[in-house]
């Protein structure tokens, strides 16, 4: 199968939670309706992003619900909110096996046959920079991570956890507050290279490739100077890792979220597709994208452009109608990798927290969904 160049973000919980209310029962990876991926189809969509398909962590569900803030938020979010539809981080990840309440690793490979048969290729998750505290390699593999001492647990609760014995260090990006339902894993082990080699080559069956998550976070530079280590090792982890994996799978895909201008060189490390961040900032802003169109043209090649996704405002809720045509038709237009988030089309404005199982039922915009339907339904049938 050649590279996708058109990615379909789909937020695994909210999706089915809604497809399930329109179905009047309860539906798993293994009911979706062809008719939901002849849509997708019809509009150019030859990828789908599965996001947040994997085991939740039970402590991540306890410690979001002791946060009043992100309580706040998901109530204000989702005002008939119940206890079952707080289900954890999408990012604090338990085991690489499919969560139950999407049917499961069987389910997947269902859903995978299904989206062969329509031509569409499946990205999953891989979160390379922490797991979950309840994650079994804690115990079986305390050497995996970073760790901290009982003083530093006591002078600093925010940023780290204790695991059973362990005191170990809640990943985090260095800009912003430790992650507090994830444990940092230490990306110059050799143990947990190895490790993340074979979890890859595990996933590697079940889809066509993987959005890593936070992929710049793993680079020795970055490593070292947010943990203050002197023990670089001579090679990269992706270098490592991204080598070992095709070694077994030569065609499977590495999209990267990525950060700092960290793009080309996480491509001369092997991944084929890095968010293009500089290009979303610029039409947020407002700014002429002419210059840096220009100027890096290779780049654009292996971006993954977008106006929308998860961890973003919605699209509709940023720009302006005008704007709003204007920056889907340039993405739309470059090469590399589109990526459309689930629910943009229809100009959806609410941003969904991770923790939730499921959104608002929303009315779609007509005029939006017009828009889309003019500006991709076309480009798709030319």
């Amino acid at each position: 199968m050649s590279k996708p160049t058109q990615l379909y973000e789909i937020n695994t919980a909210v999706y089915l939670a809604r497809l399930s209310r329109d179905a009047g029962r309860q539906l798993t990876l293994a009911g979706v309706p062809d008719e939901a991926l002849d849509y997708l189809t019809a509009r150019g969509i030859d990828a789908i992003w599965l996001m947040g398909v994997w085991q939740r962590s039970p402590r991540a569900i306890e410690i979001a619900r002791a946060d009043e803030q992100l309580m706040t938020e998901m109530r204000g979010v989702l005002p008939d909110m119940t206890d079952d539809d707080l289900i954890g981080s999408a990012y604090s990840i338990r085991d690489y096996h499919v969560d139950a309440r999407f049917g499961g690793d069987a389910a997947l490979i269902a859903f995978r046959k299904q989206l062969k048969r329509h031509g569409l290729q499946l990205i999953l998750d891989f979160v390379p920079n922490h797991t979950a505290l309840d994650h079994p390699w804690i115990q079986m593999h305390p050497d995996y991570y970073i760790h901290g001492s009982p003083a530093d647990l006591a002078a600093h609760p925010e940023s780290y956890a204790l695991c059973d014995e362990h005191v170990i260090a809640n990943g985090r990006d260095p800009n912003y507050p430790a992650w507090q339902d994830t444990a940092q894993v230490d990306a110059y082990s050799a143990g947990y290279r190895q490790a993340s080699i074979d979890t890859l080559r595990s996933i590697a069956q079940l889809c066509d490739g993987v959005r890593c998550d936070m992929a710049m976070l793993m680079m020795n530079d970055i490593v070292s100077e947010s943990w203050q280590r002197n023990d670089v090792p001579p090679t990269d982890y992706w270098s490592d890792v991204i080598a070992a994996v095709r070694q077994q799978f030569p065609d499977f895909i590495f999209m990267a979220e990525a950060y700092w201008h960290r793009e080309s060189a996480l491509v001369e490390q092997g991944f084929d597709y890095c968010y293009d961040k500089t290009l979303y900032d610029l039409l947020v802003e407002g700014s002429s994208t002419h210059h840096y169109l220009d100027t890096h043209p290779g780049m654009i090649e292996h971006g993954v452009h977008f106006i929308e996704n998860h961890d973003e405002q919605r699209a509709a809720a940023v720009f302006a109608l005008p704007e709003h045509t204007a920056a889907a038709q340039l993405i739309a237009s470059l090469p590399g990798l589109t990526m459309w988030h689930d629910g943009q089309w229809q100009g959806y404005r609410t941003r969904i927290p991770m923790q939730l199982g499921r959104g608002p039922q929303e009315n779609p915009d007509p005029t939006i969904v017009s828009m889309y339907d003019a500006l991709l339904l076309d480009r798709h049938e030319c």
